[in-house]
């Protein structure tokens, strides 16, 4: 740590403080977020070496050009979604982000104002307040110098407007995904076109809209819904994971092969369930996968409630129906193609955190009486 850090951290305790007084947060709320900025003293150089996640490093390198105005984007040499990325985290105001702390705080600062957007416009409220605060892995990768956390503001965004019906808005908050998370905004885009052609109540003209959309989406990128695309991310993440003994040891030697859009949609199918749950307990080869293990227990528990409770209850809504598109297509693609298991936790959580946010909020928007209800056996949330 150095000086510069330091006051970094004053600087944000004081901005957090001055907030938390301004919107009337509970104490509560104020220690939680507190703990967010200190997590990032107690990740790298202390439970882990911050080359477990090497692209820390890159991140850091962009940003400090950046800020010092000696970037020029027209002589970029390496990856363009790596440096757009890097241009949005620089935006935070950490006053010196010269350091793997500095950026990492600056993702924090992300947190909290997605946590206040959210909080302020009544999405989070009991159950999902909580979880947003308390989500282990939403806490590991917003207090690391990467680009999961801006990646996760803009879909929590992009479904926010959606549960608004402002479906404009709702595209403007996904596209910078194109340029730093290409596969969410195909994810979103073809979600968004089964969501409307298939799932939505009415709208004839909403319908010819998402088609023709869609049409001249796919005819962009129809390179990244081919068969061949598929096989060769496959490919090439499965070979990736390979070449550690761990690897190997947790995936096996053997990589099917899809041939056509049947074995997709069966492998896709067969993928999403342990896509929710990788890894398991057994498959875990270190301290963090086994954390990671039990909260994918807890995941996939808290996931199972809320669609309880939606049929339970029958609950109609166009926004859950969304979700559970989204959440499917996501689980199912990402389950085909990501054979690493800290992988896998890394590109879950954005879609954990979006569903079981906007979940809960339309459940108890709709039957107000559900925040009553236990989401599971020890959690009794309160009115």
């Amino acid at each position: 740590m150095i000086l510069s850090d330091l006051f970094n951290f004053s600087f944000l305790l004081i901005l957090l403080i001055f907030i938390c007084v301004k919107m009337k947060l509970s104490r509560n709320i104020f220690i939680l977020l507190l703990g967010h900025l200190v997590l990032v003293f107690f990740l790298n150089y202390f439970l882990f070496d911050p080359f477990l996640f090497g692209d820390q490093f890159q991140y850091l390198s962009a940003v400090i050009h950046i800020r010092s105005g000696l970037f020029n984007f027209l002589q970029v040499s390496g990856s363009l979604k790596m440096h757009i990325s890097a241009l949005l985290m620089s935006l935070p105001p950490v006053p010196f982000l010269d350091s793997i702390y500095a950026l990492s705080m600056a993702n924090v600062f992300v947190f909290i104002v997605t946590f206040l957007i959210l909080l302020k416009n009544n999405v989070l409220k009991g159950f999902n307040k909580m979880f947003y605060l308390l989500y282990p892995s939403l806490a590991l990768y917003s207090a690391l110098a990467l680009r999961d956390m801006i990646i996760t503001c803009f879909m929590l965004l992009s479904v926010y407007f959606i549960s608004k019906r402002r479906y404009f808005f709702s595209i403007i908050a996904a596209l910078p995904l194109i340029l730093i998370k290409i596969q969410n905004i195909l994810i979103y885009v073809l979600s968004f076109f089964v969501f409307f052609v298939f799932f939505k109540t009415k709208g004839v003209f909403v319908k010819v809209v998402a088609i023709t959309s869609f049409v001249i989406f796919f005819m962009i990128f129809k390179d990244s819904f081919s068969i061949e695309a598929i096989n060769l991310a496959r490919t090439g993440m499965f070979y990736e994971n390979m070449k550690t003994v761990q690897g190997a040891a947790s995936i096996g030697s053997e990589l099917v092969i899809i041939n056509n859009y049947v074995d997709l949609f069966k492998l896709g199918f067969e993928s999403m369930f342990s896509f929710i749950f990788k890894p398991l307990i057994w498959q875990a080869r270190n301290p963090l996968q086994l954390v990671q293990s039990f909260e994918n227990i807890f995941v996939g528990w808290v996931i199972f409630r809320l669609v309880y409770l939606k049929v339970k209850h029958k609950i109609n809504s166009d926004l859950i129906r969304f979700l559970l598109v989204y959440t499917i297509i996501a689980f199912g693609l990402y389950g085909m193609v990501v054979f690493n298991y800290g992988t896998a936790v890394r590109y879950k959580f954005p879609f954990v955190i979006v569903f079981v946010t906007f979940f809960y909020y339309e459940l108890v928007r709709i039957k107000p009486s559900l925040r009553g209800k236990p989401i599971f056996f020890f959690w009794r949330d309160k009115k």
